[in-house]
């Protein structure tokens, strides 16, 4: 049977009830990707990203209570800001396989790549000496660039955040993106 409007919640995980909360799952999805020590759990994590930031956009239509034009106008903004973008395609093509017939993708593919880590201390000095290979990706875009997956992270939580204060929705403070890339040895 199905729910009359009014007995509709917003979200089955009662964990979730606001933007911000999403918008706090970003940010902790955000985090274990980057972490994630092997290749197939920062798949995962990555995924769940990118699930993560086109939901918002839903999250947020609603919240806001936007319909017609301002609905339109926030899907267009959201597929104008590049990194919001991308995390939409991948999600929407991991979640569906291909897109629908003359839709184009920004995003041609998600190669497993190895970049070199080099801890920055507390005091702002890198140490080299204690680099360490570490799995990750490369966000090959439609375009031909070559994006890398800290980078887009970094990009996607920082523009979610503008886009928090433009509508006035509740978030948190910029620094805490940061915190997604500390690692403690």
């Amino acid at each position: 049977m199905a729910l009359a409007a009014k007995d509709r919640t917003v979200s089955l995980i009662k964990a979730y009830s606001s933007p911000h909360d999403l918008l706090m799952k970003l940010l902790r999805e955000g985090s274990r990707t980057f972490k994630a020590s092997n290749i197939e759990c920062k798949a995962d994590h990555f995924f769940n990203f990118c699930v993560t930031s086109i939901s918002l956009r839903d999250w947020c239509i609603s919240d806001l209570k936007l319909t017609g034009k301002d609905k339109n106008d926030f899907f267009d903004m959201h597929s104008k800001i590049i990194p919001l973008n991308y995390c939409g395609a991948i999600a929407n093509s991991s979640k569906h396989f291909e897109l629908e017939s003359g839709r184009k993708s920004s995003v041609s593919g998600v190669v497993n790549n190895t970049e070199t880590l080099i801890p920055m201390f507390a005091d702002g000095k890198l140490r080299e000496d204690l680099a360490v290979e570490a799995s990750s990706f490369e966000i090959q875009t439609s375009d031909g660039e070559v994006k890398n997956l800290m980078l887009l992270l970094f990009e996607t939580c920082t523009e979610w955040i503008k886009v928090f204060q433009q509508f006035d929705l509740k978030h948190p403070d910029e620094d805490l993106i940061g915190s997604m890339f500390f690692q403690y040895l």
